[in-house]
């Protein structure tokens, strides 16, 4: 993250500075955690970080995140061209055979990209961003990469606000319906309706503690 924020006060001081963030998710690395053992899951990450290392500038940087997630800092890049051709390198360089102790394992990885756009772009958005991205290649299937687009972000919005509004359209229904049977039963009327279905206090009640 410090190294991210470094560069991105560079793009403020010089225009054609262009900085870009990958955010790497291996695919069905859990696969090899359970079948294989979580040794070998160590053993693979550490060689998945020496090919990336591998793959890149001695300018860049790469991190991992935790998990099977890694990051990748790209500075002073000339266009969105190469960042690609970054990224085909990596995935060339993944799909061949890793050896751990003998067993040889097959990995791929879904990557986002996402790029300074602006002197005002924050690390946290720019992570954010990418993460982003990589969802979308990953929804694309494996060993797949997505370019982050504002579109992106704001289906998440529009998807967040959605589940918001279902929510709370889910609570005002079962207040009012429970509001309907609290006047249904002070008012001594023993049918209590709720929705198409009509129950008796008894079998009210009883759907209650099922719920």
């Amino acid at each position: 993250m410090d190294r991210l924020g470094s560069a991105l006060k560079r793009t403020k001081r010089h225009d054609d500075y262009l900085v870009a963030v990958l955010f790497l998710d291996l695919d069905r690395f859990k696969m090899v955690n359970d079948s294989l053992g979580h040794l070998a899951g160590d053993q693979l990450l550490m060689a998945i970080a020496r090919c990336l290392e591998s793959c890149l500038r001695p300018e860049d940087t790469v991190a991992r995140l935790g998990g099977d997630e890694f990051t990748i800092l790209l500075e002073n890049i000339p266009d969105i061209s190469s960042v690609a051709g970054v990224v085909e390198r990596i995935q060339d360089q993944l799909i061949q055979p890793f050896n751990l102790s003998g067993q040889e394992v097959f990995i791929s990885a879904s990557i986002g990209i996402a790029l300074s756009a602006t002197s005002d772009d924050r690390s946290e958005d720019l992570l954010r961003d990418a993460d982003i991205a990589m969802y979308r290649a990953k929804a694309l299937g494996e060993g797949r990469y997505r370019v982050f687009d504002a579109t992106m972000h704001t289906q998440i919005v529009m998807r967040w606000q959605l589940s918001c509004w279902l929510t709370i359209s889910g609570w005002m229904w079962w207040l009012k319906e429970r509001s309907q049977v609290l006047r249904l039963l002070n008012s001594g009327n023993w049918d209590v309706s709720m929705g198409r279905d009509t129950f008796s206090p008894g079998q009210w009640m009883a759907r209650q503690q099922e719920d």
